[in-house]
């Protein structure tokens, strides 16, 4: 984000603030070289920059804290009153001119006390030893200086309070002077987001909506908002978008990425309330529900700090994660509306320039298809334009270049959860029944058209169970993973398959937040999520005798709950219909049988396998091996891959029945099958 974004237009210019400030200082130096004077027979050296009097009698009075400089902003949102204001300038002094740190630590006697202690800052700011006890509030844990992460406390020891050292930290201080950039030391778990991608969003009737639950009450702090909707870009756009129009930066931090000891947590999550309540901004939060989980203590205490902020804080949450609640504060929950094709469509079609398309490029289908943030459009296209110019630096922008940007940019990262595969094989290759191949293209109609039955009223009418999800079943090698491969290869996308081993957990709730992470990362995936061999993973519930039992059950069930809800297409398979729980097939859109090929489809198989360039010898008869050998499409590439290395070894140029028979005899003895004779 362009820091110039996170500046007010009534804010001063950066020269009128850093003299206003320096104006400021000036009257603190006026008091601090006062109460040395005062202290020493003769007054210390003063600092040359501020060449000022030592007499505060003839001090002209205290400058006035104005609203458009960032001190007068720190102080009112806040509510700092005059002594503590004048204590967080007391601490700036040293970095502001290196002098002042020579001065304190002479002052005080220790060469290690460079700032301002809690011992020389009472005594300085009060005469008398009662305004020195009262002052002492300024600096309990609840007070505002600290409670908010303006100043802090640093003990040298640890039985001797009055010789902490009072400081301020650099981002606050450079904050003070005009320069904007978060904290260190939450870079790598926060950022503001783009205020021109957030009025860009989607959803503007949606975000004007939350705009009016973001609205301060006439009492106490903001709301807070949990809004559930798929987690990622689109939500945080709707929720910037929303504070934006109440002229709030936002500042997104994702808790997951906090620092794992929880000192460091902590601080970071102080320092992000501190951020949004000196910019006026609005907090949004990922992660929260892992956080309250994971590290419930580190939950507890940011809830506790959470509730001395006044600015709105919006917390992001999947639609299959549990709501979590930040005390302190009146909540509300909004559900986050589906963008339509036709929105997603209106947005595609403004960034694009159809003088470059190619004619055959269908953008209708893109949107339906690739659901990227409009906060990630332009740079999608740019991305697409480099594909272009890889191809054809001639050529117009065809549906390939934008395929290939799109499909790119929505990859979601699986770790060992799931295995991404890039689909080659197409229709052609798969040497299936006709009826068969009418029910697979059944099921890529239906993916096709699914939003357009939505858009008719079947949205509103079943409410969920709107995804398709399919179930090939059938003996090994008949064909169920190419089959998955070939309809993800028609909608050029990635085929996602799961690896079981990693889902499936000993340890009680860890597969279901497996499973949980595996959804929620499909929900924003272009790829159809495929689980091989699903019976290791939806089989049969069993009746309860013991708690494992009644755990394996919860499984179940929340899968079954996940597959109803999930917007996207999944394909299960398995060897036996029967290990599969009843309540599964009920649910599936398409159960698709598969069967070992039949002798004709076989000879097809035999002879559609060789690539082009292997020559096959004349006296091959594939339809003799496809009679004398019942085996499978796996089988066949087997044999024939083996048969072309058998070739190659005697360094002839062609394969015939001599090295496939040889093959074959191989591959029927690996698979335990009566070798032919």
């Amino acid at each position: 984000m362009n820091t110039a974004e996170l500046v007010s237009e009534d804010e001063m210019s950066f020269d009128e603030n850093h003299a206003y400030i320096i104006e400021h200082l000036q009257r603190i130096d006026n008091a601090l070289q006062l109460y040395l004077h005062r202290q020493h027979e003769s007054p210390l050296e003063v600092p040359e920059w501020l060449q000022i009097r030592l007499e505060a009698e003839n001090s002209t009075g205290i400058t006035p804290t104005k609203s458009s400089s960032r001190l007068g902003q720190l102080t009112a949102r806040f509510s700092l009153n005059d002594i503590e204001r004048d204590i967080l300038l007391l601490a700036l002094l040293p970095h502001f001119d290196p002098q002042y740190a020579w001065q304190f630590s002479s002052a005080q006697h220790n060469k290690e006390l460079r700032f301002p202690s809690l011992s020389f800052t009472l005594n300085m700011l009060a005469p008398t030893a009662q305004e020195k006890s009262r002052n002492e509030a300024f600096f309990l844990p609840g007070a505002p200086l600290l409670k908010h992460d303006l100043v802090h406390l640093e003990n040298l020891e640890e039985n001797d309070r009055s010789i902490a050292l009072i400081k301020v930290d650099i981002p606050l201080y450079h904050y003070l002077i005009g320069y904007d950039y978060l904290p260190p030391l939450l870079d790598a778990c926060a950022h503001w987001i783009d205020q021109h991608e957030a009025v860009s969003n989607a959803l503007p009737a949606f975000s004007r909506q939350l705009s009016r639950c973001l609205a301060r009450l006439p009492y106490g702090p903001a709301p807070r908002v949990t809004l559930k909707g798929p987690v990622g870009d689109e939500s945080a756009q709707a929720a910037s978008t929303a504070a934006a129009m109440l002229g709030m930066p936002s500042l997104l931090l994702n808790l997951d990425m906090l620092a794992e000891k929880d000192n460091g947590a902590l601080h970071a999550l102080s320092l992000a309330l501190r951020e949004v309540q000196l910019r006026n901004g609005c907090l949004l939060l990922q992660g929260l529900s892992t956080l309250s989980s994971s590290r419930p203590r580190i939950y507890m205490l940011f809830g506790q700090k959470a509730k001395e902020c006044r600015q709105p804080i919006i917390t992001l949450q999947g639609n299959s994660q549990p709501s979590v609640w930040l005390s302190g504060a009146a909540q509300i929950i909004l559900e986050m509306p589906v963008t339509s094709p036709h929105e997603s469509l209106s947005i595609l079609s403004h960034y694009v320039d159809p003088d470059y398309l190619d004619n055959q490029v269908d953008l209708e289908a893109l949107s339906k298809r690739f659901h990227v943030p409009s906060s990630s459009l332009v740079q999608t296209l740019e991305e697409a334009e480099l594909y272009r110019r890889l191809r054809d630096p001639q050529a117009l922008l065809n549906q390939g270049d934008l395929v290939n940007a799109f499909k790119r940019k929505v990859q979601q990262n699986f770790g060992d959860l799931a295995t991404r595969i890039q689909p080659a094989r197409t229709f052609n290759d798969l040497m299936v029944p006709d009826e068969l191949r009418q029910q697979l293209n059944e099921v890529l109609m239906a993916i096709r058209h699914r939003e357009h039955a939505i858009q008719q009223g079947f949205g509103q009418k079943l409410n969920y169970g709107l995804g398709i999800s399919t179930l090939f079943h059938g003996p090994s090698g008949a064909g169920k993973t190419m089959a998955a491969e070939v309809i993800a290869s028609t909608l050029n996308v990635d085929l996602i398959k799961v690896d079981l081993s990693a889902v499936v957990n000993k340890f009680i709730g860890e597969t279901e937040k497996q499973i949980a992470r595996i959804f929620d990362l499909a929900a924003r995936d272009s790829g159809i999520l495929f689980f091989d061999e699903a019976d290791a993973l939806f089989g049969k519930r069993s009746e309860t005798k013991d708690a494992q039992d009644r755990y394996a059950n919860i499984e179940v069930s929340y899968l079954l709950q996940r597959l109803e809800t999930h917007d996207g297409p999944v394909i299960l398979s398995t060897n036996n219909l029967s290990h599969l729980d009843n309540a599964f097939t009920r649910r599936l859109t398409f159960i698709i049988r598969f069967l070992l090929p039949d002798i004709e489809t076989r000879a097809r198989m035999w002879r559609s396998i060789w690539p082009q360039k292997i020559r096959i010898a004349n006296n091959v008869d594939f339809h003799y091996f496809a009679r004398i050998a019942e085996v499978s499409g796996a089988n066949i590439r087997n044999i024939a891959l083996l048969a072309t290395w058998l070739a190659t070894e005697e360094g002839v140029d062609e394969i015939d029945t001599r090295h496939i028979r040889h093959a074959l005899q191989r591959e029927m003895i690996k698979t335990g099958q009566i070798t032919i004779q």
